[in-house]
């Protein structure tokens, strides 16, 4: 007769990182030093101020784009990549940040 161990599977919760933040009047994109699984890009910024929050794939390709003036704006789905963020036009005084998760 042999015993059975029967363990839970064990879950790793991916950190939020901010990858950069800035305050206002800039336009540009910015990105994550390294690859690694992404569950989002999202950048937090005025409401009403045009955003992109995208990923950059191993080709160095920007894809996944999602703009919008929503705050925050967020690319949703996950994916082996570099966070991005893309053409922020702030107000002089608003504080922005790009944020993303590393495992």
């Amino acid at each position: 007769m042999s015993a059975s161990v029967v363990t839970a599977p064990v879950v790793v919760a991916a950190t939020d990182i901010t990858f950069v933040r800035g305050r206002g009047g800039l336009t540009g994109n910015w990105q994550t030093t390294g690859f690694a699984g992404r569950e989002y890009s999202k950048v937090y910024h005025s409401e009403g101020v045009n955003w992109g929050a995208c990923y950059i794939n191993t080709n160095e390709q920007i894809f996944g784009c999602v703009h919008s003036s929503n705050n925050p704006t967020v690319q949703p789905n996950n994916a082996y990549a570099r966070g991005h963020c893309m053409f922020g036009e702030d107000n002089l005084t608003t504080i922005w940040n790009c944020h993303t998760t590393q495992p």
